[in-house]
């Protein structure tokens, strides 16, 4: 069986949805849930065979093959990726960094040198971490909390929006990758899973949107969130990993 790590958040809803759904993922994979860092870490210590992996993390992964076509994308905002703080992001001092993240860290570091032009203190979180959100320390916050908290503070900086300002570019967050020694033709079948997902996202919002009373579930999927990558999302991931690379230089 092929073990699938996929992203527990509520922005894969059409992922998961696909899988459970899927007669052939029932027959020929596991699949499981984690967060973005988690995943990772899943692909790394072999227990998983594919992941959704977070762009900022593919330079960790050796022998992989990249399902390029699906993953998780903002065209301009994205409301569950945001640097929240009591004080304009000019007056903070300090900023956590999610410990669920790998991609999202890098966008805020690549922000805030080349489009805010500040110079943070950046500190390391675990759970919990966002209770220390105040004063003059703010926080990146992803995935369902950020849509838990993003009404709960003074100010609130969409991590896709800031990124369009600087780039006019879509946001890519994560992307589907496979070991290289999953067959092709599995990939293939696979892929037919994740178009299917794509494809009923609009009728999955409706079917779910009930369950999430805190947020309007149908704007965050069929608005915020967008899982196919072309040509323009391959462009500004391979900008991304330049600008980050510049940073680490």
């Amino acid at each position: 069986m092929i073990k699938i790590s996929n992203v527990d958040y509520i922005n894969t809803l059409p992922y998961k949805h696909a899988f459970i759904n899927s007669d052939f993922i029932k027959k020929n994979a596991v699949v499981k849930g984690a967060h973005p860092a988690g995943c990772v870490d899943e692909l790394l210590n072999h227990k998983a065979d594919i992941g959704l992996v977070p762009v900022g993390a593919l330079d960790m992964l050796k022998d992989i093959k990249l399902i390029q076509e699906y993953g998780i994308i903002s065209q301009k905002s994205v409301d569950s990726v945001l640097l929240l703080s009591d004080v304009p992001k000019e007056n903070l001092k300090q900023v956590y960094l999610d410990y669920q993240s790998r991609s999202s860290n890098g966008f805020v570091r690549i922000l805030s040198d080349k489009l805010w032009k500040l110079n943070f203190e950046y500190l390391v979180s675990k759970k919990g971490y966002e209770n220390n959100i105040y004063d003059k320390t703010g926080g990146l916050v992803i995935g369902d909390r950020a849509l838990k908290l993003r009404n709960k503070f003074n100010y609130c900086y969409d991590i896709a929006e800031e990124w369009y300002k600087l780039t006019q570019k879509p946001a890519v967050f994560a992307i589907w990758v496979a070991n290289s020694n999953v067959e092709d033709e599995f990939i293939m079948s696979f892929k037919t899973v994740l178009e299917n997902a794509v494809v009923h996202k609009n009728e999955i919002a409706e079917k779910y949107a009930s369950e999430y009373s805190y947020f309007d579930l149908k704007d965050y999927l069929r608005n915020k969130i967008c899982y196919r990558i072309g040509k323009n999302e391959i462009e500004s991931m391979n900008l991304y990993k330049k600008l980050l690379k510049e940073l680490s230089d």
